[in-house]
C-alpha cells in the first residue's frame, strides 16, 4: 500500500458510516485465526505473509472481553508484546476496512496519536509492553462480515506489525 499522509482517508462512507468492532460467531471463529495465530481470545491474527519474523513488534497475547462482544456494551482489548527497538514519531498505521467485498475505509493514521489514547507517548521505548483499552460498542452495528487489515510502519517504512481481523455481525 502506498503511504498517505496520516489522518487522510482514501475511500470511506459518509459521516454516518458504521463503527467497527470485533465480534465473532461460532461460524466465523475459525476464520479469525486463518493467518498467524496470536495467543489469547480474539478474532485478530497476524497477516498472511512471511514477514512476521522481521516485525519490530512480537505480539505475545491479544484478548478481547467479552468475546464475542455485545452491542451497546463495553469491549476491553488487552494486548501484550515485545518491541525490538524504539518507535519514534513519524510512525503510521495503514488501515483498510471491508464489508464483504466492498471497501468502506482506507486511511492512514499517525501511530503516535493513536498510542496516546492508551497512555503511551512517542518515542515508545523498546521492551515489553502491555496495553488495555475499553471502548463502548454502538447499539446499531449493521449485520454482515467485515475484514479489517492494519499495517503499522516506522517513518522509514519498516514494518512494526500487520494484523487482520475477520468479524461477523448478526
Amino acid at each position: 500500500m502506498p503511504r498517505a499522509k496520516p489522518g487522510t482517508t482514501g475511500t470511506q462512507l459518509g459521516a454516518n458510516a458504521p463503527s467497527l468492532t470485533f465480534q465473532e460467531s461460532d461460524q466465523v471463529a475459525s476464520m479469525g485465526h486463518i493467518f498467524g495465530e496470536i495467543p489469547g481470545d480474539s478474532p485478530i491474527s497476524t497477516c498472511d505473509d512471511d514477514d512476521t519474523d522481521s516485525d519490530l513488534l512480537t505480539i505475545q497475547s491479544l484478548v478481547i472481553d467479552p468475546n464475542p462482544p455485545a452491542r451497546a456494551q463495553n469491549l476491553t482489548i488487552t494486548a501484550e508484546g515485545e518491541l525490538k527497538e524504539d518507535i519514534a514519531k513519524g510512525a503510521f498505521v495503514q488501515v483498510d476496512v471491508k464489508y464483504g467485498l466492498i471497501r468502506l475505509l482506507r486511511t492512514t493514521l499517525d501511530l503516535c496519536e493513536q498510542t496516546e489514547k492508551v497512555d503511551l507517548a512517542c518515542p515508545i521505548a523498546k521492551g515489553p509492553r502491555k496495553i488495555t483499552k475499553t471502548v463502548q460498542l454502538p447499539a446499531q452495528i449493521p449485520p454482515g462480515r467485515y475484514t479489517v487489515n492494519a499495517v503499522a510502519l516506522t517513518e522509514d517504512e519498516r514494518r512494526i506489525t500487520c494484523l487482520t481481523a475477520r468479524v461477523q455481525f448478526h
